[in-house]
């Protein structure tokens, strides 16, 4: 293939501007506010998806199972839902804009007393002009054949009427469309979060120290891949957390909180011994079920879908939420002096103390795995050690 000099050409002014204003003029209270715009930088995703040399390449097609036997023989496959790399027909819009970031924060701090301050304050972060790889021959509008396909529910099972509802699901036009892939800004692909915040910090004074914050996050995004939960079509290359829904089945923006404590510092219990606890506690991922929409073939006509299988998000995320996790680590450490300027450091390192089992992640997906855990806390661990400073 031919050397590709150029693909792309941004020139960014970025500003960013910040003030500071002592309320009382006693230099103990200070009013702080921030605003920033921050590009990204693409990286190769917005080279590669124009690359025909590129690793990730292939040729996904509908597959008809004729003799229903769930194995794969020569001349089962159909049309072409996806084609990527290769030779394949991508090319980026003439027109594409860089995404960016713009970012504004307002703190208030006092000095509570001689070492002690508090802090509170509220942060906006919003990400705008998105971009990804689209299937041109595939627009949204192209998706218009309503149909009506069976929600087995959280067992999964669609025999077992009791939990089962039904799913309004949009089908292609034509499913022999075809494969074309550009990379452009879609119109509304953005990102909205909001924090607020409230901390506290001790310096180091009277042989302790203390680091104190709490945080609520509000989230409004488009993302189909959380704790390892995939709910919609895997894109190739995306800008922001998230790749934008590519049919009208997917397009609903995730609105969702989250909060978390975090408290650390030291204390000094004498005899040259320090200790350090860290503890941290968070709210529960929130989620949502879904389950997979089976693709037509020969033997399957009906509750399916024409353009492939298809996984569907039937409960919004925030819908549920996952147990809170809970964590205390510290660290126990003696120092001991020698020769000159030297000191020996004797230590315990003791993670999840409380020996906390909480799931990290769990199976979002109807079936009988539905909310089983997937990943858990690792247990209780203890580390010892020596460090020598001179």
């Amino acid at each position: 293939f031919a050397a590709v000099s150029e693909v792309v050409v941004f020139n960014h002014l970025a500003p960013r501007l910040g003030a500071s204003y002592d309320v009382l003029g006693d230099g103990k209270t200070v009013l702080k506010g921030n605003w920033g715009r921050f590009f990204f930088n693409p990286g190769v995703n917005l080279a590669d998806s124009v690359n025909p040399n590129t690793a990730n390449q292939y040729s996904d097609r509908v597959w008809n199972d004729l003799n229903n036997d769930r194995v794969y023989q020569a001349g089962e496959e159909g049309v072409v839902q996806t084609k990527f790399g290769g030779v394949a027909n991508a090319s980026i819009d003439p027109d594409l804009k860089n995404s960016f970031t713009d970012e504004a924060s307002v703190f208030l701090e006092r000095e509570v007393i001689t070492d002690l301050g508090v802090r509170v304050g509220f942060v906006w972060k919003k990400d705008n002009d998105g971009w990804q790889q689209v299937n041109t021959l595939r627009p949204v509008e192209a998706f218009n054949v309503p149909v009506t396909i069976i929600d087995p529910g959280p067992d999964g099972n669609v025999a077992t009427t009791a939990d089962n509802g039904t799913f309004a699901f949009l089908n292609l036009d034509d499913p022999t469309r075809g494969s074309s892939q550009l990379t452009t800004n879609i119109d509304g692909y953005e990102g909205t979060y909001k924090t607020f915040e409230l901390s506290a910090n001790k310096r180091y004074s009277n042989r302790w120290s203390l680091n104190a914050s709490l945080s609520h996050t509000w989230t409004q995004e488009y993302g189909n891949n959380y704790a390892n939960n995939r709910f919609g079509t895997a894109i190739s290359n995306f800008s922001f957390f998230g790749s934008f829904p590519s049919t009208p089945n997917e397009r609903t923006a995730n609105d969702f909180t989250n909060w978390m404590l975090k408290v650390s510092g030291t204390v000094d219990a004498g005899w040259g011994i320090r200790v350090t606890p860290a503890f941290k506690t968070s709210s529960g991922f929130p989620y949502g079920r879904y389950f997979s929409v089976a693709g037509c073939s020969a033997t399957v006509t009906t509750n399916c879908s024409n353009y492939g299988t298809q996984l569907v998000l039937v409960e919004p995320i925030g819908s549920r939420r996952q147990d809170a996790i809970v964590l205390l680590d510290f660290r126990v450490e003696k120092q001991i002096p020698f020769a000159t300027r030297g000191k020996l450091g004797l230590f315990m390192d003791v993670f999840n103390a409380l020996n906390s089992d909480t799931a990290v992640n769990i199976n979002w997906r109807s079936g009988a795995s539905f909310e089983k855990a997937t990943t858990v806390i690792g247990p209780r661990i203890a580390k010892f050690g020596v460090k020598v400073d001179w």
